[in-house]
């Protein structure tokens, strides 16, 4: 460094230390050793929950030293109290009004035994700001509730809706509405209502009685008037008469199938015990069965027919001298059509034909043929008639027989 700034540099220390002197003051003075350990107290005043409190501060400046409060006037910081090393200690305590009042401490650090000066702090009624009062109880808020069924539009249903509107709840409230059937919740809506009002929509209902309730923070609840749901379903179109039926003309009647069952007489067409069935009233293209039955009701031939007006079966090679009765089925073994027609009694007939046969005469024998008539055989009833023929026929083979022997005889003598 030169010189010449040297001399400068202590010409200018010389003459500001003359100056301090001539003020009066000192470089190191009791003041001046406050400044480096010391304590900073405040206070502020505040309407918290419509009471008025009041909160002190104390602050160490020592940021490495800890210090113990030595002296107080107030018992919301009592002598003792510590405060670490660049803390601050908060305390509150609460008014009815404000007022004046002082906070004044003493702080020690003890290491390097530095006692502070008193230190304070004063609040004055007029640092209380602003108004404390707690407000007047208000009436609690009263909402309505109205509740209305839309009309029925519906084309394919038997439900309809509802809307709930409500009314008067506190802005912001969260409210709660409760559809009624009767004394059961069948709906339920939920919400906020930041302007006062609030509506749910309750859709598909059935036909019935309901009402609406409401409930809300900071209200009364409200319970509307009951509402009837009206059934929606489409009326039924109305029914037109049906025009007036004209008589049918009357079907002919329906005939009803006859049995007729008779034995056939013994000729040279017929030589076994045989009988006829005839059948009437049927119906075309239907199939029928003719069964033939004993005198006991047990079958003892089928035959099968289709429907015609008139029909004829024939029964042959029957065991005689027997009854016979006939019955008419649907095909295949059905239900009766016919009731069981009387008996037909049938006998045997004479073997190699029901005819019998005639005896030649001479040529020279003018004597007129004899030929028997054929007697139909009908049942028992005619059985004497019989013997009777056969001993006719007896008698006159044998008178034949004695007039051709008594011609021989008399030619050849």
């Amino acid at each position: 460094m030169k010189p010449e700034f040297m001399r400068l540099r202590r010409a200018f220390a010389l003459a500001l230390a003359t100056l301090l002197a001539a003020a009066g003051l000192a470089v190191l003075s009791p003041a001046g050793a406050a400044l480096a350990h010391h304590n900073t107290v405040r206070v502020s005043a505040a309407c918290i929950d419509y009471t008025w409190t009041i909160t002190w501060t104390i602050t160490n400046s020592e940021q490495y030293k800890s210090e113990t409060i030595i002296e107080s006037n107030q018992d919301i910081v009592p002598v003792g109290t510590k405060i670490g090393a660049g803390e601050t200690l908060t305390v509150t305590e609460t008014v009815d009004r404000p007022i004046g009042k002082t906070l004044t401490v003493v702080g020690h650090w003890a290491k390097g035994n530095v006692t502070d000066r008193p230190r304070s702090a004063y609040i004055s009624p007029y640092d209380f700001k602003g108004d404390c009062e707690r407000p007047a109880p208000q009436p609690p808020v009263t909402p309505e509730i109205n509740l209305v069924a839309a009309a029925c539009e519906y084309a394919d249903s038997s439900t309809t809706d509802m809307t709930a509107t409500v009314t008067g709840l506190p802005n912001g409230a969260a409210y709660t509405i409760r559809l009624f059937s009767g004394s059961t919740v069948v709906a339920t809506a939920q919400g906020t209502a930041p302007s006062g009002s609030a509506s749910a929509a309750f859709p598909d209902l059935a036909p019935g009685d309901y009402r609406a309730e409401v409930e809300a923070t900071g209200s009364t609840t409200a319970l509307s008037s009951t509402v009837t749901a009206l059934d929606c379903a489409p009326a039924a179109p109305p029914v037109e008469p049906e025009p007036p039926v004209e008589p049918e003309e009357p079907l002919p009647p329906v005939s009803t199938p006859r049995l007729v069952i008779t034995p056939v007489d013994c000729s040279s067409d017929v030589s076994t015990p045989t009988v006829s069935v005839s059948v009437s009233g049927l119906d075309a293209g239907e199939e029928y069965e003719v069964v033939l039955l004993d005198a006991d009701g047990q079958p003892v031939a089928t035959r099968s027919i289709t429907g015609v007006t008139e029909d004829e079966v024939i029964f042959e090679n029957l065991e005689a001298p027997a009854s016979y009765a006939a019955v008419l089925r649907l095909e295949p073994g059905g239900s009766v059509e016919a009731e069981t027609v009387d008996l037909a009694d049938v006998v045997p007939c004479v073997a190699g034909g029901g005819v019998l046969p005639t005896l030649p005469l001479d040529d020279e024998e003018t004597a007129p043929a004899q030929q028997l008539p054929t007697l139909p055989v009908t049942g028992p009833g005619e059985l004497a008639a019989l013997a009777a023929f056969a001993a006719l026929l007896l008698a006159s083979g044998g008178i034949v027989v004695t007039t051709r022997l008594r011609r021989r005889f008399a030619a050849e003598s």
